[in-house]
C-alpha cells in the first residue's frame, strides 16, 4: 500500500506542483488526494509530500478522522496559503515559522487559543470560524499586515485588543458573546466591513461614525435600543432587523 500510495502521489504531484489537497473523504474530485484509499495516515502522506514536493504554495487538509503530526509543517517553506479543517484542538506552533504565509484558514476546529500565530507579521488573512476561542490575546497587535479576520462562531466577549489592527478591512465577529463595541474602534481607519450579528451588544458607540472607510455594519440580533446618527456618515449597508427606539436621533 505504501509503495502504491507513493506512486499515486508522484502521479498526482509533479516536482513543480504548487497545490495539494489531502482529505479522508471521497469528494469525487481528482484534485483531492484521499489517503484512505491507500490505507495510509494523513501524517505519512504529509511527510511524503514534504520529502518529494518542495514548491507547494497551497496546502489544504480537510475531513480527516485521524490524528496528524504537524511538526513538519514548517518544512513547506513556500506555503502562501494553508487550510486546516481537521478538528485540531490547538494551533501547531510550527505554523508561525512559515514566513511567507499570507492566508491561514482554521475553520471548524476546536481551537481555544490563537496566541501561537500572533507573531505572524506577514499574515494578511486569518479565518478561525467555528472554534472555541474565548479571548483575543494582546499579542495580536503584532499581526501588522492583517486585513481580513474572521472570528465568528466562537465564545469571545471582549474585542478591545482588535482595535490595534491598523490595517484590518474586514472583521467578522458574529455569533459570539460580545457585550460592548469599544470606543477605540475608531482607530481602525481602514475598516470597510464590520459584522457583529447575534451578540450581546447594547450600545453602538458614536465613534463608529469616525470610520470614513466603513461601508457595511451588520449588527442584527443584539440588544440595541438606539442608533447614533453619526454611523450614517459613511455606512451604506446597515442591518439591525429588530425595532429600535431612538433617544434623540432619527433614522
Amino acid at each position: 500500500f505504501k509503495i502504491k500510495m507513493q506512486l499515486k502521489l508522484i502521479q498526482y504531484l509533479n516536482k513543480d506542483s504548487t497545490h495539494f489537497f489531502i482529505s479522508g473523504n471521497e469528494y469525487g474530485d481528482s484534485s483531492v488526494f484521499n489517503y484512505k484509499k491507500y490505507n495510509e495516515t494523513p501524517s505519512n502522506v504529509l511527510l511524503q509530500a514534504c520529502n518529494h514536493f518542495n514548491k507547494l504554495s497551497y496546502l489544504k487538509i480537510s475531513k480527516t478522522d485521524d490524528p496528524i503530526d504537524f511538526s513538519i509543517i514548517d518544512r513547506f517553506i513556500h506555503l502562501e496559503t494553508l487550510i486546516l479543517e481537521t478538528g485540531i484542538t490547538y494551533i501547531p506552533k510550527e505554523i508561525a515559522n512559515l514566513s511567507i504565509l499570507t492566508k491561514l484558514i482554521l475553520n471548524d476546529n476546536d481551537v481555544t487559543d490563537m496566541s501561537p500565530i500572533c507573531t505572524m507579521k506577514n499574515l494578511e488573512e486569518l479565518r478561525l470560524t467555528n472554534n472555541k476561542i474565548d479571548a483575543i490575546p494582546e499579542e495580536i497587535k503584532n499581526m501588522t499586515e492583517l486585513s481580513i479576520l474572521f472570528l465568528n462562531k466562537n465564545n469571545i466577549s471582549n474585542i478591545e485588543n482588535l482595535c490595534n489592527l491598523k490595517n484590518v478591512k474586514k472583521l467578522e465577529l458574529s455569533y459570539n458573546n460580545i457585550t460592548e463595541i469599544p470606543k477605540a474602534i475608531n482607530k481602525l481607519k481602514k475598516l470597510k466591513f464590520l459584522w457583529l450579528i447575534s451578540n450581546e451588544i447594547d450600545i453602538i458607540p458614536s465613534e463608529i461614525g469616525e470610520l470614513s472607510e466603513l461601508k457595511e455594519l451588520f449588527i442584527a440580533e443584539n440588544n440595541i435600543q438606539s442608533v447614533p446618527i453619526e454611523i450614517f456618515n459613511n455606512v451604506f449597508r446597515f442591518s439591525l432587523k429588530f425595532k429600535i427606539y431612538p433617544q434623540n436621533q432619527a433614522l
